[in-house]
């Protein structure tokens, strides 16, 4: 009995001591959120979907001084659990000088009724109640990675994944092979996703309320600016067929007077598929930004 006691405290410090190390190990290479949640909060920040955490990186930015709290169009569309997401990760800051860049774009201020969840934030990453600022983050780990720990160990030290990295800043960076071959396939794949999804899309009075509000509880304290994010014309073209850009922020103009609306430009950029910018063209479209906020 004692040595089958024995051997159960090894054997359970030992799967404690693995998953500890593997906690301390997780990082921007295992999940493409993680980071997020284990930065530290900063008073100026960027929201918005992959087109800002992809394309805008906050070593350009500002000297740096701003966090990259972007996500996706499925986990931060517009919504009461990214603004209260925001606010939770802001903390004590929020009530702080500073900026906050809102990326927008069609997707994240629409609904596409073809989902049986149209709003598909739901049960996504920022409506599980998970904590900010902590690294290890283990309220992450619990609540929000599906995989056994030993599968951190293996992406972040083993056999790390090459294609992404997400940094502690909030930047993810993607590396793909650039070819033309290859960017025209991804750019013909993702045109069609977008042209079924556009047919299925409808704009949302929820989502621009919700940007509204989160605009209104911002303005206080910080200098809230939007931005619009360059694609490619195909992708803007189908945009345009269930998207009236003018109506929309003409809207949100009106209850937002103070709010600059800023429009980058697409010259001497490369996307990696018509939507996310290419890595390389990051530096380049953070730099106009952040000369256009200062």
């Amino acid at each position: 009995m004692k040595t089958f006691f024995k051997f159960s405290v090894i054997a359970l410090v030992s799967i404690l001591g693995v998953h500890f190390y593997a906690a301390s190990l997780a990082g921007g290479r295992f999940d493409d959120n993680y980071n997020k949640f284990t930065m530290e909060p900063k008073s100026s920040i960027v929201v918005g979907s992959s087109r800002a955490t992809h394309g805008l990186n906050p070593n350009f930015i500002l000297g740096g001084e701003i966090a990259n709290f972007a996500f996706d169009a499925f986990s931060s569309p517009f919504s009461k659990e990214y603004n209260d997401a925001i606010y939770s990760f802001l903390g004590d800051s929020l009530k702080s000088k500073g900026t906050v860049i809102i990326e927008v774009n069609p997707w994240t201020l629409s609904l596409d009724t073809s989902l049986a969840e149209p709003f598909r934030e739901k049960d996504r990453v920022l409506s599980k109640g998970i904590s900010f600022g902590d690294k290890p983050n283990f309220s992450f780990l619990f609540k929000n990675y599906d995989h056994g720990w030993g599968k951190i160990i293996m992406d972040e030290v083993l056999f790390p994944n090459e294609s992404k990295n997400l940094h502690n800043n909030g930047w993810l960076e993607v590396s793909l092979e650039m070819g033309k071959p290859s960017i025209k396939e991804r750019k013909a794949g993702l045109l069609a996703s977008y042209r079924k999804k556009a047919k299925s899309s409808i704009v949302s009075d929820y989502r621009i309320n919700s940007l509204i509000a989160l605009i209104d509880s911002l303005n206080d304290f910080k200098k809230v600016f939007i931005t619009k994010l360059p694609v490619c014309t195909g992708l803007l073209k189908i945009e345009s067929e269930f998207f009236n850009e003018d109506s929309v922020y003409a809207i949100i103009r009106e209850q937002c007077p103070t709010t600059e609306f800023i429009d980058l430009k697409p010259q001497g950029l490369i996307w990696i598929d018509g939507h996310h910018v290419f890595k390389n063209s990051v530096e380049l479209m953070s730099s106009r930004l952040s000369q256009r906020i200062q």
